[in-house]
């Protein structure tokens, strides 16, 4: 598992693969809370879950999480 954190963006995602390709989604499900954070559930070809993204990740991750993530962007 791999957390990697955009802190521009404040976006994070929890890759549950060794290596994310960006096409690799075949399914993606959206939830969003009544406070506007959402959390993009994407799976592959064969219903597996291979990541999770959180919009608003400082309010989603805990701050702990948040600084051992990899930074991107």
């Amino acid at each position: 598992m791999r957390v990697t954190f955009d802190a521009e963006d404040n976006v994070g995602y929890i890759h549950f693969v060794e290596e994310p390709m960006p096409d690799r989604s075949a399914r993606r499900i959206v939830a969003e809370d009544e406070r506007g954070s959402a959390v993009v559930l994407d799976f592959d070809g064969e219903g597996r879950l291979i990541g999770v993204e959180l919009l608003s990740a400082r309010r989603q991750l805990h701050p702990d999480l948040l600084g051992t993530a990899d930074r991107v962007g």
